[in-house]
Order: structure tokens, then C-alpha cells, then sequence
């Protein structure tokens, strides 16, 4: 197309050129009337080339654009051919100057048009084919030898016209698509980048509110940490703890809860500094990191901010448009290095200065000193189902109570674990065969002896070890689940007691996880036990919940029956199973209160399609009762004590033989004992 106006100007030219050489041998009207068609030709091709490239047809309908070029070659070729038959008709065209005309304009054709093949044949091909015709039917030899080599020449160009198109389109595809990969490159390596910024953004922050995670956040406090220590700012850290939120989720949905979180978010970012972090660590609990030059009170001044601002109500979303909730806020303060120099230290002063943020009546804040750590220490925090610290005794509060330093000593027995995880079997009521494994404590203390399992938990508490705890008790069952899968008996599940300070101390769901993925186990080999209490008074439980049923890990209600408000703690939370406490089972031999009331609970899990154990079996008699009334789990000292791994093992084993043998009673009582 660039090159169609020059190519055409020569035409026009040439044509002129010719006419005049024929203007004598030709009749003058024929002359005149062939160039004024070939230069209207010439020109309407020259108008519709413009057209084309004002148009963009070119990039935008390219077979268009070829077919215009051909039909308009041809229709020039044709013209050319016409002047040659005039040319024969005056007895001219058996000139050799006439000839090498008509050569010329095809060479010159296939040399300008070497792009094109078609469009090279559409002119050269009519006067070729004529040309060669009037000189091979020519009478003298010579028009005849100029005949021959007209046709080997018009091969010659038409192989040369094909070649050269294919030259030219290879080239051209080649440098398209070049030009192609490397765009197409830049936008995946853009693509990439993106994806890579979106991945990265998603692994390090929280994908409800967009603040840091629980990873991030680490991250970030080591950072400052070492920052601090270098003298580059001061650090404190903080834990926020919304005192309403479990009772806006119930009361309002789920929808309504993440609205407020994403709203308290927001309202966190607006209170920061540029070095500071903001993290939702799970559920309602949030952490600020505050970085400062100096610090000089602004970390007080930050936390009176943030109360007012989470005391502020929150709008629900649009389908309640006009209602509003409250939710307000605790907050502890640890500051770096006066409250520790670490991460977990830190975070264990602030997670106490929350907790007595709360103690005083929430909705407001306290900074970490000692003496919120001294009373847990003379008398460590209960486990489930234990005394409060304000129930316990004055000797048990006591610096030199009976079970003083157990705190202390907790972290060096859990390193040179001293503390031991033992199992007590369950088996079915029907069968006697073996289906669980109670995961239980065994410490034996040097000075206190052995030390009850409720006490050890109180104590992990105390010593901000509930985590480390955890996960030793998980890492066990883990093990022994393992060993179960290796003899064959994968279908015994081993269960795991959560304590209420555990949704406190860490997210036990990551815990779980991590361990079931070293052992390469699946979930639905363990099974953990929450007490009521847990589910009723941490606002935590209910996400970790889900999380570790997520996981195929079964979540069983323990000691059912015994805490207060049992069905409302329980109307909202997700739970495969129900634990009938011992103090049920005691007395249910004899008809009485025990045994309706054991028997209500096992109707009301049969409503809710829920598995049910009884504990603390201990006759045959209560056995009996028990199965009559459709309990379809069954542990406690009838069947086994807790054991050793090893012993549990063993125990397993001879079960499984004895119920092949139909000795199952003998089999258990020879491995329990």
C-alpha cells in the first residue's frame, strides 16, 4: 500500500511513454482511449489504496486489503494485455522493441510487488500469456526463439513472484510474531507480578479485614524488636479484646459480626502511626505493634484513643440499615524492654494487663506490672471445671501454698519432658471393642509428687506455657495415632483435652494442624474435648472451632451437664459428640435422678445426631445401665485405667484378640492390670 502511489505514477508514466512510441502506427483514437481507461484504472486503484489506509483496513481486515490489490492488479494487467492486441492488430506487437516493453513492465511488476504474489500474477500473467502467444505464432524463426524465452522467462517470474511472497510472509510472521511473544511475555510477566503481590498480600494478611495476620505479626515484632534493641525506637505491644462481640454474633449473625470487625479495622488503621503494625490474630483479638522515636506517653495516650473509638457504636450492615451495636473494648500494654525482651514475653504481659483490663470491668486499659503476674503464680489460674482463684483457699492463694514454684518449674519439665501423656481406652458398649484413646497428664513433681492434671494446666496458664502444653499433648496423640495406623487399628481415635486458656494462649487449630501434617495423619484420627465452660466464656472458641472441624477433627462437648447455660453456649457452636460426666454416672445403677437425667442427654444427642461417651464407668452394673439405655461409648476403670503409650498399645492389641476369641472381658483386665 506505501509504495501503490509511485508504483502507479510509473504506470500512468510508462503508458504515456508507450503511446507516444505507437501514436504513428496506431489509430490516434484507440491510443487516447486506452490511456484515459488505464489512467482512470490506475487512479481509482490510487483512491481505494488511500481508502484503505485511512481506515486502518490494513491491520483490521488484511484479506480485504489483498483482494482489492488483486482484482485492481488485474484489472491494470488486462488494460496492458488490450494495448498489446491493439499493438498486434496495427502489426506491431512482432516488434522486439514492443516486446521488450511488455517484459519490462512484468519484470518491474514482480520486482515491486515482492510481497504479494497474487496480485504480481493478476498483472503479469494476461500480457505474458498474450505476448508469448503472438510470438510463438509468429512465422519468422527469431519471433518464435523470442516466444520460447517469453515463457521460460514468465516461469521464471511467477517461481520468483511465489518465492519471494513466501520470503517476505515467513519473514513478516517471524517478526509478528516476535513481536507477539514479547508482548505477550511483558503481560504475563505483569500478570505475574500481580499475582505474586496478590499472593503474597493474601499470605501475610487477614483476608476479613486486611489487617497483618498472625504470621505477619511475628514477623513484624521480631523486626521492631531487634530494632528496639538497637536504640532506633521504642516498643510497645498491645492486645485489644472486644467485651460484646460473642453477643453480637448471636444476636445479629455472623454478617453483622464481620461488619463490626472490618469496622473496628478501620478505625485501628485511622488511629497509626507509618511504623506501626495493626494484626487481627483470630476471632475478636486484635495487636498493635507502636513504634515510636519516643515514646514519651503517646502509647497511653494511643490506648485511650482506641477504647473511645471500639466504645463508639457500630452501623450494621444494609440489611438492618438504621440499627446499630455497641461492642467497646479491653486493652493491655507491655512495653519493650521493662515488661520483656521477647516475643513471648511480651506477649504475656500484655495478654495479663488485658486480662486485668477486663477484671476491672472492661472497657478500658491497663499497663503490665509484676503484681499481675504474682497471683497467678502463688496460685495458678484453674484448668476445667476447677475452683476459680477466688474460691480456692487463702493456703492455696498463698506464695508458700502447697503447690508454690509449680509455674516456675513447669517450662524446665515440659523441656526435659517430665510430663508425661497417658491413655485411657474407650470401647463400644455393644461389642467391647476398643474405638478411642483418652489422651491424660501424669507429672510426677520431685518436691509435690504427683501433680493433678487440672493443676498442671493452671500452672501452664501461669507461666504463659498453655501453648507449649498443648501442642506436647497433641504431638503424643499425634505419635501414639501413628503407631494405632501401623498395627491396623487407624479406626481408634485418640482425644485430646482443650482447656479454656488454650483459645487464649494461641490458635489450637494451627496447632493441630501442624502436628497431624508432621505425622502425615489425617484429622480424623484425633478428636479434642472442650468443656462447656470453654464454650461459654471465650469469644475465641467458637472460630477455632470450626477451624479444627475443618481439619476432619472431631469436636466433643466434656463433663455435658455441668456447667451453666449449657444450651445457650452450645446453640452456636459446631460439635460432633457429648461427654456424660462421671458425677451422672456414679449414681446411675440405682433408679433415680441419675439415670433420668443421664437418659435425657442421651435422648437430646440422639436429636441432634451426636455421638455420646460416658466416663467414670466402674461397675458392671453401671455398664449394663448404660447400654440399656443406648450410650454407644464407654470408659473408666471397668475397662482400663490410663496407660503408659506402651501399655495402651499392648491393651489395644489384646482387646482386638479377645474380641476375635470372644474373651474380650479377660483380655482387658489382663492388659489393664
Amino acid at each position: 500500500m506505501a509504495s501503490m502511489p509511485l508504483t502507479l505514477g510509473a504506470n500512468i508514466f510508462v503508458s504515456l511513454s508507450f503511446s507516444h512510441m505507437m501514436w504513428e502506427a496506431m489509430a490516434p483514437g484507440v491510443v487516447v482511449g486506452w490511456v484515459a481507461l488505464n489512467a482512470a484504472i490506475n487512479l481509482v486503484r490510487l483512491w481505494i489504496a488511500r481508502t484503505i489506509r485511512r481506515r486502518g483496513l490494513i491491520d483490521t481486515a488484511p484479506d480485504r486489503v489483498l483482494t482489492y490489490a488483486w482484482i485492481g492488479a488485474l484489472a491494470s494487467g488486462l488494460c496492458w494485455a488490450w494495448a498489446l492486441v491493439a499493438c498486434a492488430q496495427a502489426g506491431q506487437a512482432h516488434n522486439i522493441e514492443t516486446g521488450l516493453t511488455f517484459c519490462g513492465l512484468n519484470a518491474g511488476s514482480v520486482i515491486q510487488n515482492l510481497t504479494n504474489r497474487v496480485s504480481t500474477l493478476a498483472f503479469v500473467l494476461p500480457n505474458s500469456i498474450i505476448l508469448i502467444i503472438i510470438f510463438m505464432t509468429g512465422e519468422a524463426a527469431h519471433s518464435q526463439i523470442v516466444g520460447v524465452n517469453l515463457l521460460l522467462l514468465t516461469i521464471l517470474m511467477v517461481r520468483a513472484a511465489g518465492r519471494a511472497e513466501r520470503n517476505f510472509v515467513g519473514a513478516a510472521r517471524l517478526r509478528h510474531e516476535a513481536a507477539h511473544l514479547a508482548e505477550s511475555l511483558q503481560r504475563a510477566n505483569v500478570a505475574a507480578t500481580a499475582a505474586m503481590r496478590q499472593l503474597d498480600h493474601a499470605a501475610n494478611h487477614d483476608p476479613l479485614t486486611d489487617l497483618a495476620n498472625r504470621a505477619a505479626y511475628r514477623r513484624a515484632f521480631e523486626d521492631r524488636l531487634v530494632r528496639a534493641a538497637r536504640g532506633e525506637g521504642e516498643l510497645t505491644a498491645m492486645l485489644i479484646d472486644l467485651d460484646r462481640f460473642k453477643a453480637i454474633n448471636d444476636t445479629n449473625g455472623h454478617a453483622a459480626g464481620d461488619a463490626v470487625l472490618v469496622e473496628v479495622a478501620r478505625r485501628l488503621r485511622a488511629l497509626l502511626g507509618p511504623e506501626d503494625v495493626a494484626a487481627r490474630l483470630g476471632g475478636d483479638e486484635f495487636a498493635l505493634l507502636v513504634f515510636r522515636e519516643r515514646m514519651d506517653g503517646q502509647d497511653g495516650a494511643l490506648a485511650d484513643r482506641i477504647v473511645q473509638a471500639l466504645g463508639r457504636p457500630f452501623d450494621l450492615p444494609s440489611d438492618r440499615a438504621g440499627q446499630a451495636v455497641t461492642a467497646g473494648a479491653s486493652l493491655g500494654i507491655a512495653r519493650f524492654p521493662r515488661d520483656g525482651r521477647t516475643r513471648p514475653e511480651l506477649q504475656i504481659a500484655a495478654d495479663l494487663a488485658l486480662y486485668a483490663a477486663k477484671s476491672d470491668g472492661r472497657g478500658g486499659w491497663r499497663r503490665f506490672d509484676e503484681s499481675l503476674r504474682a497471683p497467678v503464680r502463688a496460685g495458678p489460674a484453674p484448668a476445667a471445671g476447677a475452683p476459680s482463684v477466688e474460691d480456692r483457699s487463702a493456703e492455696d492463694r498463698s506464695a508458700d501454698g502447697p503447690w508454690a514454684g509449680l509455674a516456675d518449674d513447669l517450662a524446665q519439665a515440659l523441656e526435659a519432658e517430665a510430663v508425661a501423656v497417658w491413655f485411657q481406652p474407650q470401647v463400644e458398649a455393644g461389642t467391647g471393642r476398643a474405638c478411642g484413646l483418652e489422651a491424660l497428664l501424669r507429672w510426677h513433681h520431685p518436691r509435690h509428687g504427683a501433680v493433678p492434671p487440672p493443676r498442671t494446666v493452671a500452672a501452664a496458664a501461669a507461666a504463659g506455657l498453655s501453648a507449649a502444653l498443648t501442642r506436647h499433648v497433641v504431638r503424643q496423640a499425634c505419635r501414639i495415632a501413628a503407631q494405632l495406623e501401623a498395627c491396623g487399628r487407624g479406626d481408634v481415635r485418640v482425644s485430646v483435652n482443650l482447656a479454656p486458656d488454650v483459645f487464649d494462649a494461641c490458635a489450637p487449630a494451627e496447632l493441630i494442624a501442624a502436628e497431624l501434617a508432621a505425622h502425615g495423619l489425617a484429622g480424623s484420627c484425633l478428636a479434642v474435648e472442650i468443656t462447656e465452660q470453654a464454650a461459654y466464656g471465650t469469644e475465641r472458641c467458637g472460630p477455632q472451632v470450626e477451624a479444627i472441624r475443618a481439619l476432619g477433627v472431631e469436636v466433643v462437648i466434656d463433663d455435658f451437664g455441668m456447667a451453666y447455660a449449657s444450651l445457650d453456649a452450645l446453640r452456636g457452636l459446631g460439635f460432633d459428640g457429648l461427654k456424660i460426666d462421671r458425677a451422672f454416672v456414679g449414681g446411675i445403677a440405682d433408679p433415680g435422678r441419675d439415670r433420668a437425667l443421664t437418659g435425657a442427654i442421651l435422648a437430646f444427642a440422639r436429636s441432634l445426631g451426636v455421638g455420646v461417651v460416658a466416663e467414670g464407668v466402674e461397675t458392671e452394673a453401671q455398664a449394663l445401665v448404660l447400654r440399656d439405655l443406648g450410650c454407644p461409648v464407654l470408659q473408666g476403670y471397668r475397662y482400663a485405667p490410663a496407660l503408659s503409650p506402651t501399655r495402651a498399645l499392648l491393651w489395644i492389641a489384646h482387646n482386638a484378640l479377645g474380641i476375635e476369641d470372644g474373651r474380650a472381658d479377660g483380655a482387658e483386665r489382663r492388659a489393664a492390670g
